[in-house]
């Protein structure tokens, strides 16, 4: 297994992953759900994939099996947060294996 930043050429790929994590996550989704997604995927990570949006990808023989999201925000400071600057991680392909590859 290898794993490496991700690129715009992934988009396709993160979107999958990510519809997969969904459906892990919640169950199955209403078709006009997934549909809307589907669609707002692709642009949301043109936008935001190498700014805001740092993704990983882990691959096993070509193949992407799991993502990893870095999220920069940045929010007011307060008592939590004095550097203003919170991150969120998410990965697909859970409980694998292959998420402490990413690290």
């Amino acid at each position: 297994m290898i794993t490496r930043k991700a690129a715009l050429n992934d988009i396709d790929s993160l979107t999958e992953l990510r519809i997969a994590y969904i459906k892990e996550d919640n169950g199955a989704l209403p078709p006009e759900d997934e549909k809307t997604i589907r669609r707002q995927l692709p642009d949301y990570f043109k936008r935001r994939l190498g700014k805001e949006l740092i993704a990983y990808i882990a691959e096993e023989n070509g193949e992407a099996v799991s993502s990893c999201f870095l999220l920069i925000t940045e929010k007011p400071a307060g008592p939590q947060a004095r550097t203003c600057r919170n991150a969120h991680e998410n990965a697909a392909f859970r409980r694998k294996g292959s998420r402490s590859r990413l690290r």
